[in-house]
């Protein structure tokens, strides 16, 4: 049962699939005025994206037409050119009785102003409200996964409790977040295993200080190695917590582990691959370096902060190593953004004149995009031999910035293969320049994949791959090199371990070859001419399979009798209820 106080059950959604193209749903809602259930941008908990079922009331209590609704913006859902939801039987709420309401939609309606039903979590969202006809919801929402089907092609599956699983968390140590707005700040800390062995971890989790949710921006896990003595290691710098830079890249830490910001869930690794931690085998984590980026956008004084990741591992090692590649715009160094301007495109690549070092194809099974707050859509392409194959590596049309995540994905790349990463950004409403860099007002155009097996090129791990500003670089060696580009953007590759630059890396200029103009920068939202015209919706006041057993589920199952009539339903394979967490 959804809760939207800490105390009173709300809103309960049943669904049941039919025939395999059919979606049918029971709604039990505590309102006596509308309710409105919404299938949101895959990554997305918010209204801009998201397509809804609406249900609102005429002066005289009679159900209104117009359920079918879609949204582009915070505003008030439009009404879909395309009614594809038919409602079945429905009952008003009042003060002694929830609103009950049953209807059914094809799974998949071929309407860009309908999001399709699929295998695996379905991003959703609800709302309701006391008035008859559909207004402002104020804090009766909230968003939620819900797998209406289950996905058995998806790689990542549950953790089973087991006697060789164990958990550790990362965490800041107290440390002390300054008033400055943008606070970047790194901690050393050695993998919770010393016995020699290897692990496997298997599951990363963000956990955020309940003090600071509105300070924590982002955080990195870095995989370093310690260097005793060494002034130049960062494991050394950052044993006590400091403001840092990141160390991507320098001073031991040449790999990333995983990346979280606002409103990512966690990252479960597929049952055939870890991240290998503890033991002498090459690429095994020995210390991680924790960087976290607060935005005290308020300045808040005193603040102090225990956030960090929770680790679950094993020592039953699993068939593959796994590990993390940043895309994009990797130094985070782009041209300003010029202001009062609409869809400026910005695009790095990873050529295949890079990934042909590859000695063997990934698996990719998480991607994790990421922009600041002008960006608009941000979506990946994937090409071979020259030719871009159908679809998206990840794709997000309506970007908010307080739900970022990893996607699960299930897609394999091969040596050659060439990885464009687009950002669309929108500084209509700036009056200056946004530049890009590392500050939460600067922008960013990144992209991070988790894979296996882990790729090795050379004696270090494959970590980076994208572009990085300028025309000549030094190289660990001290050799300067030029940069060829394309005409007018000065941008060169980073290829395989981050900032390492040489004559063969060095000369590849960013994009090699860019997504050609016309990318149709959003699918949602446009009008069309209707298929087929759906079942008219009815006007049923005697609800044939909600009055018979729901009514007493939604009120609070004040019996045993309901509680077991409730839990038969559902172990029969009737109607399943969905719980459901509240709030953005």
């Amino acid at each position: 049962v959804l809760h939207y106080e800490s105390t009173t059950p709300a809103y309960t959604l049943y669904w049941r699939v039919l025939n395999n193209n059919t979606i049918r749903v029971g709604f039990v809602v505590n309102t006596i005025g509308w309710m409105g259930f919404g299938l949101g941008e895959p990554t997305s908990g918010s209204m801009p994206g998201a397509d809804f079922f609406v249900a609102d009331w005429d002066e005289h209590g009679q159900l209104q037409g117009n359920h079918d609704r879609y949204s582009e913006q915070y505003a008030l859902p439009l009404v879909d050119s395309c009614q594809n939801w038919s409602v079945i039987s429905w009952s008003k709420g009042n003060t002694t009785h929830p609103l009950m309401i049953e209807a059914e939609r094809s799974l998949i309606t071929s309407d860009p102003q309908d999001r399709p039903i699929k295998p695996g979590n379905t991003r959703v969202l609800w709302a309701y409200g006391n008035q008859n006809e559909l207004s402002y919801h104020l804090t009766k929402r909230g968003t939620n996964f819900v797998e209406f089907i289950t996905d058995t092609d998806l790689p990542v599956q549950p953790i089973e409790p087991d006697d060789d699983i164990y958990t550790f968390t990362l965490r800041m140590p107290n440390v002390s977040v300054s008033t400055d707005v943008t606070n970047y700040i790194c901690y050393s800390i050695p993998a919770p295993v010393t016995d020699g062995k290897d692990y496997h971890i298997i599951k990363l989790e963000t956990v955020v200080d309940p003090n600071n949710v509105d300070v924590l921006h982002h955080l990195l896990l870095h995989n370093c190695k310690f260097e005793n003595g060494s002034s130049t290691n960062n494991v050394n710098k950052y044993l006590n917590p400091g403001r840092c830079y990141s160390p991507l890249g320098s001073g031991g830490c040449d790999a990333l582990t995983y990346a979280w910001a606002v409103g990512g869930t966690p990252l479960i690794i597929p049952p055939q691959a870890g991240y290998r931690m503890g033991g002498d085998t090459e690429g095994a984590i020995q210390w991680f370096i924790l960087e976290i980026h607060y935005d005290n956008a308020k300045k808040s004084p005193g603040l102090i902060d225990q956030s960090g990741v929770k680790i679950t591992y094993t020592s039953k090692l699993r068939k593959y190593d796994a590990a993390t590649i940043m895309l994009g715009n990797v130094d985070v160094q782009e041209s300003p953004i010029p202001p009062k301007t609409n869809l400026y495109k910005v695009e790095a690549d990873c050529p295949s004149e890079c990934t042909s070092n590859w000695n063997h194809s990934i698996t990719v099974f998480g991607d994790f995009l990421h922009m600041h707050n002008v960006g608009r859509s941000i979506w990946s392409t994937v090409h071979r031999n020259g030719e871009r194959l159908p679809g998206y590596l990840n794709r997000i049309e309506y970007w908010q910035f307080n739900f970022q995540d990893f996607i699960p994905i299930n897609k394999v790349l091969y040596p050659g293969d060439r990885i464009n990463t687009i950002c669309i950004y929108d500084t209509a409403n700036k009056l200056t320049n946004v530049t890009f860099g590392e500050e939460s007002h600067d922008e960013m155009c990144l992209e991070f994949i988790a894979y296996y097996p882990r790729l090795t090129v050379g004696n270090f791990e494959f970590s980076a791959c994208g572009s990085r500003k300028g025309r000549y670089h030094q190289n660990e060696f001290g050799g300067i090199y030029p940069v060829s580009s394309l005409p007018g953007r000065q941008f060169s590759t980073v290829c395989g371990k981050f900032l390492l630059f040489d004559s063969n890396n060095n000369t590849t200029p960013n994009p090699s070859h860019p997504d050609p103009p016309g990318e149709q920068f959003r699918t949602f939202g446009h009008s069309t001419s209707c298929p087929s015209s759906p079942l008219p919706s009815t006007t049923n006041y005697e609800l044939v399979w909600l009055l018979a057993g729901f009514l007493g589920c939604a009120l609070l199952l004040l019996s045993v009798v309901s509680v077991a009539y409730c839990k038969a339903r559902t172990s029969s394979g009737h109607y399943r209820p969905v719980p459901t967490s509240g709030g953005h």
